[in-house]
């Protein structure tokens, strides 16, 4: 008897432990088993919206959801309604949003309105409008006052006239809603570089001018101090070259002079004649070098004279050219022991005329020696 009261107590103890502690836990675990073989997270009411208003995938909607959030469609509809009234796509507007999430909740008379009015005001149209704003939809959320007009009005002083600035907008969408490119320009301009300079450079190599100012004044004067000067058009081609070289690119490209006998004096001086000389890669320096100094028995000095013919091809242009020298030299048409630098810097037609043509009636061979040669370069 005193067994079974034990047995039956014991039952009792293990059932209430079952409906006590056991169901919470196991009811935790089909919870938590549940929850982790779900595909989806149920969308934000945000999240939603794009997805119903835009057609934007829920991965884009979920993104920009963390971004922004809204329990009110109302500034939101005010938003798309005002780009679609100007023309922008479903597609468009998604992809501003999606890199400027701010712009969904922004107010659209009062933040954007007057940008895109700002656009039409100097010209643009609205196709050109839809394409400068899509690209770059920061432009939207930077201040009319302290930094576009201030900025637009510079480009205009520079370019000299809405039409030439709004290309100038149209080719470098960004250029407009970033004032660092605009202070830099003014300090180019207050340095002395001529207007004309600085839209070439803005045109041709913006990216040279999109620098903190702290950084982009320094560059500046190492420029200067190479002995460059504001007025002249080398002056922005040396700070460009400046700017997108490395630091240890521009100290290999002197090292490898050096070893070619270049003193630094030298340097600078082909730098100063011929800025893209530092550009030129180290492999087609070597084998220029190797060419005229060991080839040829040019001192390397006289490359350093002429840097620009480290820029030419020495297949398509230097070889083809040395054989035609070489040809009127062994036949004494021209002096033997001169170097003919001219013949290598002239312009194609030039040197056709006076190294080819000039000698028809004494060689007239020599014109199908040059294609010959040509065609062996291409090849």
């Amino acid at each position: 008897m005193a067994l079974f009261n034990c047995y039956r107590e014991a039952t009792l103890y293990l059932s209430r432990i079952a409906t006590t502690s056991l169901t919470p836990i196991l009811c935790s675990i089909a919870h938590n088993n549940s929850y982790s073989t779900s595909t989806s997270e149920p969308l934000s009411s945000t999240a939603n919206y794009l997805v119903s208003n835009l057609g934007c995938s829920q991965e884009i909607a979920s993104q920009v959801s963390k971004h922004v959030r809204f329990e009110k469609p109302d500034k939101s509809d005010s938003v798309l309604t005002l780009f679609r009234s100007y023309g922008f796509s479903n597609s468009q507007i998604s992809q501003m949003i999606n890199a400027r999430p701010r712009l969904l909740v922004a107010k659209a008379h009062k933040t954007i309105l007057p940008k895109l009015e700002f656009l039409r005001s100097k010209g643009a149209s609205m196709s050109e409008l839809v394409h400068i704003v899509s690209l770059n939809p920061s432009f939207l959320l930077r201040s009319l006052e302290n930094c576009i007009v201030p900025s637009y009005d510079l480009f205009k002083k520079i370019f000299q006239s809405d039409e030439r600035t709004m290309e100038l907008i149209k080719r470098q969408v960004s250029i407009i809603s970033d004032s660092r490119v605009a202070n830099n320009a003014a300090m180019l301009l207050d340095d002395g570089v001529p207007e004309s300079k600085v839209a070439l450079l803005l045109l041709r190599k913006p990216l040279s001018v999109n620098l903190q100012s702290e950084t982009f004044k320094k560059v500046v004067e190492e420029v200067k101090e190479l002995g460059f000067n504001p007025l002249k058009s080398d002056f922005v081609i040396a700070l460009h070259i400046k700017i997108i070289m490395s630091e240890s690119s521009w100290k290999r490209k002197i090292d490898l002079f050096k070893r070619w006998g270049w003193s630094e004096d030298a340097i600078v001086s082909a730098f100063s004649k011929h800025p893209w000389c530092m550009v030129v890669s180290e492999g087609k320096i070597e084998k220029i070098m190797e060419f005229f100094v060991i080839s040829k028995g040019w001192d390397s000095m006289e490359i350093a004279k002429y840097p620009k013919l480290l820029s030419y091809s020495l297949q398509k242009r230097i070889l083809p050219r040395v054989s035609v020298i070489q040809f009127l030299q062994s036949n004494g048409l021209i002096r033997k022991n001169a170097r003919h630098y001219a013949a290598f810097l002239m312009p194609e037609k030039l040197f056709v005329q006076q190294y080819v043509d000039s000698f028809k009636d004494n060689a007239p061979q020599l014109l199908k020696l040059y294609a010959k040669e040509q065609n062996v370069s291409k090849k």
